[in-house]
This record gives C-alpha cells, sequence and structure tokens, in this order.
C-alpha cells in the first residue's frame, strides 16, 4: 500500500485516485493513514511522503479526514514540519503550525540524506530552514506564524 501511495503521491496531487487506494487498502487490511514500515520509503508515513513532495491537497485531507499524525516521523526523526521546511514550503510550514505541530523536535537526517554521524546533535524544523537557505520559513517557525 505504502508503495502504491507513494507512487500517485510522487506524480501529482492527485488526491481522487489517492483517496480510493486508500479506501480499499482501509476496507481490505483495515490499513491505517497512521503505518509507517520498519523498512519501506525510510519508515515514512503516508503525510510525510505527501509534504515531501508537497501535495497540500493530500497532505490536508489526510491529516483533516484520517487524523494523519501531525508529529510522525521517519528513521531520521524528520518530522511533516521538518520536511515542509527542509523543502522552503511556506504554506504547508503555516497550515501545520495553525495545526498546533511542535516547533522544538529534534531531527537528525533527511529521508533523501545517508545517515549522519553520531555527533551530530541534530536541529529543529528552524535550523533545517535555515541550513536550506528558507529564512523566511524559518522565521515564521521561530515566530510560530
Amino acid at each position: 500500500i505504502l508503495v502504491k501511495a507513494h507512487l500517485i503521491i510522487d506524480k501529482a496531487d492527485q488526491l481522487n485516485k489517492f483517496q480510493k487506494l486508500i479506501a480499499k487498502a482501509e476496507k481490505t487490511f483495515q490499513f491505517s493513514a497512521n503505518y509507517t514500515s520498519g523498512v519501506v520509503l525510510e519508515r515514512n508515513s503516508l503525510l510525510n511522503l505527501a509534504i515531501i513532495e508537497k501535495r497540500h491537497k493530500i497532505s490536508k485531507w489526510l491529516i483533516e479526514e484520517k487524523g494523519a499524525d501531525i508529529e510522525s516521523c521517519d528513521r531520521g526523526s524528520f518530522t511533516p514540519l521538518m520536511n515542509a521546511a527542509w523543502a522552503g514550503d511556506k504554506h504547508m510550514v503555516r497550515y501545520l503550525l495553525a495545526k498546533g505541530c511542535c516547533r522544538v523536535k529534534v531531527g537528525f537526517n533527511h529521508s533523501s540524506k545517508g545517515l549522519a554521524s553520531s555527533t551530530f546533535k541534530g536541529l529543529t524544523a528552524e535550523g533545517w530552514a535555515r541550513k536550506r537557505g528558507h529564512d523566511g520559513v524559518a522565521e515564521l517557525i521561530r515566530l510560530g506564524l
């Protein structure tokens, strides 16, 4: 299911196609939108995958209709807010902040990169935004706007 969902997310923000897949998975396998695999897709939730690809319709649907966990994290402890900050996605950062996500959690490495060294202390979403050159997004996070 995660791989099929990722293929849809990767192509476009095709909410209808995505909804059909999730509905079938829920009916057939009692699938939860918060499911993560210990092996597949760097332990990313569907929400993290949608945010990584800037799929706003799918992301909002997962949160508002399926109760997706806005604090879910991948193998590098990246939350949806950190993924939005990494991408410089100001719209999604504001949305997640309005939903009350935590601004002070620390992530150690993005799923697109290799594992960080054992001495790396990690960064918050604000820190990742600054590291990636998204200073405006970093300020939004710092201020909680």
